[in-house]
């Protein structure tokens, strides 16, 4: 049995996030990620440290903003059902699709058998970011990782402290901040074996052609790129079909669905594996 963490927003809204989601005043392309981590105020969002349990019984540790609830299936199959409403683009969808994200790396490691997966690899995790992928990543033999957010503040409150909370050492994790554009030049043309992007494509079509650049720039020699996402999103343009158009589209990856979540689900998450041709 799964143990699930949900995330309520009781102090937050979609409003929070800055700039809104559905700005159109700036000449520049809408670069908002969907999901990225809330500018959070520390005084009336503490961090809270939480617990998530994956079905082969593996046990992730890391900090949060909100009030969680841990259940069984009956918690988990209503917290979906609530995420899956109207309102997809909303933190508690954004850290349902975490812990589906990891839960779908568990199932590669565990049903699949790819025990090697991380094994020796360097991580970049961009997207919606809390360091728990690489958190697992590391517990399954990655020898170093690397954060990107685009919100300093939930950088240093959150993601670092779940790093601190899991005991990796300082010379095996790096952390970087920045909107999407810096991204590339925040990570000092850096290559990665591994990178890791939950919910990174819940944004306008029109950017997507950056963030492919983006992961193809970063993507090392033999890479693989683990990236999740809705098949659709009620208030941006994006899914994982048009991401998935656009890929082939440029012909330097393959792609393909390695992971669904629930099927009976009306806009299910999947989890999908690019590697460079």
């Amino acid at each position: 049995m799964r143990v699930l963490v949900t995330v309520f927003s009781s102090n937050l809204s979609v409003s929070d996030f800055q700039p809104p989601l559905n700005s159109t005043s700036s000449s520049k392309p809408n670069m908002v990620i969907v999901n990225q981590m809330l500018q959070i105020k520390p005084v009336t969002n503490p961090m809270v440290n939480h617990e998530l349990r994956l079905a082969s019984t593996r046990m992730l540790r890391f900090a949060a903003p909100q009030t969680v609830e841990i259940g069984g299936v009956d918690e988990q199959l209503s917290f979906r059902k609530r995420s899956n409403s109207n309102q997809f683009n909303n933190v508690n969808d954004a850290w349902a699709g975490v812990e589906e994200f990891c839960q779908a790396i568990d199932d590669i490691l565990v049903i699949e058998k790819d025990t090697e997966l991380f094994l020796g690899k360097s991580v970049l995790e961009i997207g919606f970011t809390t360091a728990i992928p690489s958190i697992l990543a590391m517990d399954s033999g990655a020898n170093e990782i690397t954060m990107h957010s685009w919100n300093p503040q939930s950088l240093a409150t959150y993601v670092k402290a779940t790093v601190r909370r899991n005991a990796i050492p300082k010379n095996l994790c790096k952390f970087t901040t920045g909107e999407l554009e810096s991204c590339l030049a925040s990570l000092k043309g850096k290559k990665f074996d591994i990178i890791l992007c939950p919910e990174l494509i819940g944004v306008n079509e029109e950017n997507f052609q950056l963030i492919h650049d983006i992961l193809n720039s970063a993507l090392g020699d033999h890479g693989l790129i683990l990236l999740s996402g809705r098949s659709f999103y009620d208030t941006v343009s994006g899914s994982v079909q048009g991401f998935l158009d656009l890929v082939k589209q440029n012909g330097v990856f393959d792609a393909f669905v390695r992971w669904t979540s629930t099927k009976s689900e009306v806009n299910p998450r999947k989890l999908v594996q690019m590697t460079c041709r």
